[in-house]
């Protein structure tokens, strides 16, 4: 049994996330896709920061589940607060996923599976989208809680 009503919300949040997450692989169906090896062969100023992202990717990832079950599971008062604090969480992690494709040109397609990238010279309307995407989905998330708070 779910802890409170608004367990509804943080499932809402953490499923956009999921699907934002998905979306590269959507936006750059037919274009090349590289292994890491490839990437690490073509750009070597990036092979420190490719082989690191994973480790970023799971820091965030891992607190962010484990709040998940916890606001979902254990949480016994009202975790509005919380509930929207994920959320600004989650942003926060859509930001770093989609700068790290606009500083570097190297886009990974997902966090999640096989390690596939696709390089772009410079930001196209893809990369464009997704950071107009993460800072949209920040920018709900701190209106939410802001309104929460107040």
């Amino acid at each position: 049994m779910l802890a409170s009503s608004r367990s509804w919300e943080l499932i809402a949040y953490w499923a956009v996330w999921f699907a934002v997450m998905l979306l590269p692989r959507f936006l750059y169906r037919g274009e090349r896709q590289y292994e890491a090896w490839e990437i690490y062969a073509a750009h070597p100023q990036y092979a420190r920061v490719l082989r690191l992202r994973p480790y970023v990717t799971g820091a965030f990832t891992v607190p962010l589940l484990a709040g998940l079950l916890y606001v979902l599971y254990l949480d016994p008062g009202d975790p509005r607060f919380l509930v929207r604090l994920a959320g600004l969480l989650y942003g926060g992690f859509l930001i770093l996923d989609a700068s790290f494709a606009w500083h570097t040109g190297i886009r990974p397609l997902s966090s999640f599976g096989p390690r596939r990238f696709v390089i772009e010279e410079q930001p196209s309307w893809r990369t464009k989208l997704m950071m107009r995407i993460a800072f949209g989905y920040c920018a709900v998330a701190l209106a939410l809680l802001s309104a929460a708070v107040w």
